[in-house]
């Protein structure tokens, strides 16, 4: 029921009487107690507005803090780049309106080589990977660092060696180029970093697949089955390359390394995640801002569960005037591509070429020969693959990760003329 004001009949608004018996001059201001009272009001009137006031600077003074505390953020997360540097980004990263389709980032990892400040930077990682926030999809692909390229105004080139001559940029650049997306973000890392970052999450849990040790990546005995790795163990489980096929079933570690830190992550309380990205500023670089890298995780979180594909470029191995190549299967590749971009699993698509063109190469080795085996992107799922059966007549020193009739089931391949190997020895 509505109430109006009850009218008088002169048209205005209906004065409250008087109560019976009281003076009408109680309510003047000359009344001493009438003046009390108001007194009072007012008082309580000009409290009422100094809290509210007040409220209001905590609010605005809040608000800044979080300004300056996510501005902070984003400062550290971009890392000291020169204006050059931020130019060269510019030019080749593709940037999407939202988040509501899917986008590609670039995950780098490199090595900077502290004991030998003149071979330079390379990116000892490099993992393509696909995110979709609406289906709660992540698609991880692997590009090996041996990966024979045509690099801008330098030639045939290690793909690694990108990041040694024009940084991010250049690396970014070649991989858009070799699987023929554009990419809309990077994060870039070294590995002290890389170590420091798995602890600044309290460590990742990584089902390890093997037995693993490198003195040449760590000190440690990594013993197979599910563990809880720090830094230090996480570190030598992406940088051993002690396998019969070398480098290819480290890429195939460093993406269960990356699940497991997106997994740990993605655990978090949502309100832990804006805390950890600050942590991990001090670890990484990248053009993403805090805002969007929390809304994205926000919005896979409210989805209850997280696909992850991973997966490696399509590749077989060559030595090609002496030099130890990775070649990408191009036809492979673009049969995976297709698969990434639609967000279906794309870890079946594997190559089945061999090098038929002068010296063949398994591992790191010198040797010549004929040609090497083809890689199975579900190493080491399936078991490490043997090394190929090519044959050759030529010398080599053998100084890499092993040539000769290396068994399927991994151990150290044995020295002799197996593939590639010549008269070179493995170790």
């Amino acid at each position: 029921m509505a109430f109006q004001k009850r009218r008088n009949p002169r048209g205005g608004s209906a004065r409250r009487p008087l109560p019976v018996g009281q003076p009408a001059d109680q309510y003047s201001r000359t009344n001493p107690s009438y003046s009390k009272k108001n007194a009072k009001g007012n008082r309580g009137k000009k409290v009422l507005i100094v809290v509210v006031c007040v409220l209001v600077l905590i609010l605005a003074g809040s608000g800044t803090a979080v300004a300056l505390y996510v501005n902070d953020v984003n400062q550290r997360l971009s890392g000291d780049k020169s204006q050059e540097e931020l130019n060269a980004l510019a030019d080749v990263l593709v940037p999407v309106k939202n988040y509501n389709d899917p986008f590609y980032v670039l995950l780098i990892g490199s090595d900077a080589r502290a004991d030998n400040a003149d071979m330079g930077q390379r990116s000892d990682t490099n993992i393509l990977v696909r995110i979709d926030p609406v289906n709660g999809i992540i698609t991880m692909v692997s590009i090996p660092r041996d990966t024979m390229i045509d690099l801008d105004g330098y030639g045939t080139e290690k793909f690694n060696a990108a990041y040694n001559y024009g940084g991010a940029a250049s690396t970014i650049r070649e991989a858009s180029q070799l699987c023929g997306v554009d990419i809309a973000h990077y994060f870039d890392m070294d590995f002290e970093q890389f170590s420091q970052m798995v602890d600044a999450v309290g460590g990742v849990d990584v089902d390890v697949p093997f037995e693993i040790y490198d003195p040449n990546a760590g000190p440690f005995l990594i013993e197979p089955g599910m563990q809880t790795l720090d830094g230090a163990h996480a570190l030598e489980f992406v940088r051993c390359r002690y396998y019969p096929d070398g480098d290819f079933t480290r890429v195939s570690n460093q993406r269960l390394l990356v699940e497991a830190l997106i997994k740990k992550i993605m655990q978090m309380p949502l309100t832990d995640i804006p805390g950890t990205i600050q942590t991990l500023a001090s670890c990484i670089d990248t053009d993403m801002k805090l805002q969007d890298i929390v809304g994205i995780a926000q919005q896979m979180k409210q989805l209850g569960s997280l696909t992850i594909y991973s997966a490696m470029v399509p590749s077989y191995t060559a030595s090609i005037n002496q030099i130890a190549y990775v070649i990408t299967d191009t036809d492979a590749l673009t049969q995976m591509m297709a698969l990434v971009n639609t967000g279906q699993d794309p870890s079946g698509i594997v190559s089945t070429m061999s090098y038929t063109g002068g010296s063949g190469y398994t591992g790191d080795t010198t040797g010549t020969g004929d040609t090497t085996g083809a890689y199975d992107n579900t190493t080491p799922d399936g078991g490490i693959p043997p090394a190929g059966d090519g044959t050759g007549d030529g010398t080599g020193d053998g100084t890499g990760d092993g040539t000769g009739d290396g068994t399927g089931g991994g151990g150290t391949p044995d020295p002799g003329d197996g593939t590639g190997g010549g008269d070179g020895s493995g170790t």
